[in-house]
């Protein structure tokens, strides 16, 4: 006997409220906003797939804490007390997960993480999106008002020739996460150095330097259209432009 319309319509409702039921789709249709700049997804589930542009155990030794990227755009994926619970994602893994859309002081994420398959390991480094400080700022679009999106937001990037305006380089780390504030002429933009990181305990660049990380955000109350960030992973990804090498500490005498 056929179902009447309604209760397929019903039917069909519940199955994509359920967390079994998932969308493929590509990571920059979660970067969709409402005018507040919260997610026009927030709550739902979908299956991503990408490349890891920054593993686990680099933000975070306890939770999971990674982003992957594909053509489109970059995404954070967060679980707590992932790492504990055996969520590994390593550099280059090729991988498609389900989870929720969240956000965190304006971060778009993917959380409550189910459904982790590697589909291959070991893929090439992605390079990174050369930005200004200026387009970093502006990596919300609100010349788009029907999805105000930030397409732009968890990947990897990098800006060139930039030097310090104010902060401490955390040449030792002290246990703490590091903000400084940095320019290229462009405009002035956020540092973030995590103290999770092996960049906290790094040399001071001392001079202009390149710097490669992940497009992040950190803003705490709405509209979430601030805040942006680019957060290094390794020592690497600080590239001093000063010819010569980078002293770490300054010269002694010795056997006067």
């Amino acid at each position: 006997m056929a179902r009447p319309r309604a209760l397929l319509l019903v039917a069909t409702l519940l199955a994509l409220a359920s967390p079994a039921f998932a969308a493929i789709v590509p990571i920059s249709d979660l970067h969709k906003n409402t005018s507040s700049v919260i997610p026009n997804r927030n709550g739902l589930w979908f299956d991503v797939s990408g490349i890891v542009t920054c593993p686990d155990s680099v933000y975070s030794k306890f939770n999971t804490q990674t982003f992957i990227q594909d053509y489109s755009g970059g995404l954070s994926l967060f679980q707590s007390g992932g790492i504990g619970a055996g969520l590994h994602f390593n550099l280059g893994d090729s991988v498609s997960v389900r989870g929720q859309v969240t956000q965190f002081n304006g971060l778009t994420e993917l959380t409550n993480l189910t459904n982790l398959q590697v589909i291959s390991t070991g893929n090439f480094a992605t390079d990174p999106l050369v930005l200004t400080c200026a387009q970093l700022n502006a990596t919300l679009f609100v010349s788009t008002p029907d999805s105000f999106p930030e397409y732009n937001e968890g990947r990897l990037i990098r800006i060139n020739n930039v030097t310090k305006t104010s902060g401490t380089w955390p040449s030792t780390c002290t246990g703490a996460n590091s903000t400084l504030m940095i320019t290229d002429g462009t405009a002035t933009s956020t540092l973030f150095i995590d103290l999770d990181s092996e960049v906290c305990g790094s040399p001071d660049p001392s001079g202009p330097f390149d710097v490669i990380g992940i497009l992040s955000q950190f803003d705490s109350s709405a509209p979430y259209s601030t805040g942006y960030q680019i957060v290094p992973r390794y020592k690497s990804d600080i590239i001093p432009r000063t010819p010569g090498p980078v002293f770490l500490d300054g010269p002694t005498a010795v056997n006067v």
